[in-house]
């Protein structure tokens, strides 16, 4: 497996698409990590949106069976969003009934901060992640 940077135009929208939302090809609008297999198929992915010089948003999307988030998987995402874009926290919204994605959250140590009512489109409850440039373990401080 291989991380491809560089590429939000392609990353993002694949990621959106899998995830059910819209994703606005614009440079400015955010960035991806992208995960390639042996032939080259993208097969997972991680946006970061809406940085605002203290957070950013991930969202992140795999195909099925796909063992993506590894250790040196988990130090790309967390260095990006601490080290590189010097961010205070990362947050992640995710519908309640999301097992995969909150899966993902607890291994890679975003806890939830808060709980949006009925928010998600089914009409469940939205769950907001965080986690502190101080907390995480993925990368040296």
């Amino acid at each position: 497996m291989k991380i491809v940077t560089g590429c939000a135009d392609y990353v993002g929208p694949w990621v959106y698409k899998e995830i059910g939302k819209l994703w606005i090809n614009n440079p400015s609008y955010g960035s991806a990590l992208g995960w390639v297999n042996d032939t080259g198929d993208l097969v997972a992915g991680v946006t970061f949106t809406g940085f605002d010089g203290t957070t950013v948003w991930l969202d992140c999307a795999a195909l099925p069976k796909v063992r993506w988030a590894d250790r040196r998987a988990l130090w790309a995402v967390f260095s990006y969003a601490f080290e590189q874009l010097g961010c205070v926290r990362v947050s992640s919204l995710v519908p309640e009934d999301n097992e995969p994605a909150l899966k993902f959250n607890r291994i890679a140590g975003l806890k939830v901060e808060a709980v949006l009512k009925r928010a998600a489109p089914n009409g469940k409850d939205m769950l907001v992640h965080t986690m502190f440039a101080e907390d995480c373990r993925w990368i040296r401080r």
